[in-house]
């Protein structure tokens, strides 16, 4: 990576410089999460790794920009698309998404 020399910006410089970084990193993670969610479906058996609490599967049930719901039982987790995969075939989970006419 090349070297910059702040010392030579101003502070108003240095500040429009943070905020442009910061756009452009939001922009970026915006993409991603994009990406990872085109490859699922609302329906579609998903895991996820909740850390302490282990790996998780459940069904996706809503698609955000930045999170998606997903219900394990009867808990609703809302996770990065960053880190969610589909289930394996053999997980067993249904649910009808299908809406309750009245």
């Amino acid at each position: 990576m090349t070297d910059i020399d702040l010392s030579r910006f101003t502070r108003d410089e240095l500040v429009d410089l943070h905020n442009r970084i910061v756009d452009r990193l939001r922009l970026i993670d915006t993409v991603a999460s994009q990406a990872a969610l085109s490859g699922l479906r609302v329906g579609q058996t998903v895991r996820f790794d909740a850390g302490a609490a282990g790996v998780k599967t459940g069904v996706l049930v809503k698609r955000n920009i930045k999170t998606a719901t997903v219900l394990v039982g009867d808990r609703t987790w809302r996770v990065s698309p960053q880190f969610l995969a589909p289930a394996d075939e053999g997980a067993g989970l249904t649910i009808d998404l299908t809406p309750l006419k009245d």
